[in-house]
């Protein structure tokens, strides 16, 4: 009897371990629902230079990173150094990220701030202000007859 209670202990400890191993295969749903799968196999060197050749053309093509390193090792792409653009910076990151051999991003660039004395944001908004008000002229003109002639019509002779 106790060899029969000891052997379906046994028999279920098996099953559990087998219903979690079954647990760990399926894929992983992140916070906001999605499926996300999980990692098969770390990616090989050649994998590696294969990635890390994709991104280097990439970058020099935009010519949007030339202070930007990207390094690859293990499936994992380190991004390096600094940039002007934040969305730019971002949007590496997140094609890098969408590569088949990318296990994870670590984006350690920074985004160069512009100095306080920049007056482009004021002279920018000058000139869409400006061109606002080009656009508007037209109309200006018409106002100021339809209120004079409103004006002179309405005066008593």
């Amino acid at each position: 009897m106790k060899r029969l209670i000891s052997l379906s202990i046994l028999a279920l400890l098996i099953f559990n371990t087998a219903a979690s191993a079954q647990e760990l295969i399926k894929p992983a749903t992140s916070a906001a629902g999605d499926t996300i799968d999980k990692v098969a196999r770390v990616p090989s060197a050649m994998d590696d230079q294969q990635t890390s050749k994709i991104l280097n053309n990439l970058a020099a093509k935009s010519n949007w990173f030339p202070e930007v390193k990207i390094g690859v090792s293990g499936g994992v792409v380190t991004l390096e150094g600094h940039t002007k653009n934040a969305e730019q910076l971002a949007w590496l990151a997140k094609t890098a990220d969408r590569l088949p051999t990318v296990i994870a991003v670590i984006n350690k660039a920074t985004v160069d701030q512009p100095p306080v004395t920049d007056l482009t944001p004021a002279w920018t908004e000058f000139m869409r202000l400006i061109n606002k008000a080009k656009r508007s002229l037209p109309l200006f003109l018409l106002a100021a007859v339809l209120i004079t002639g409103g004006w002179f019509f309405s005066t008593p002779l």
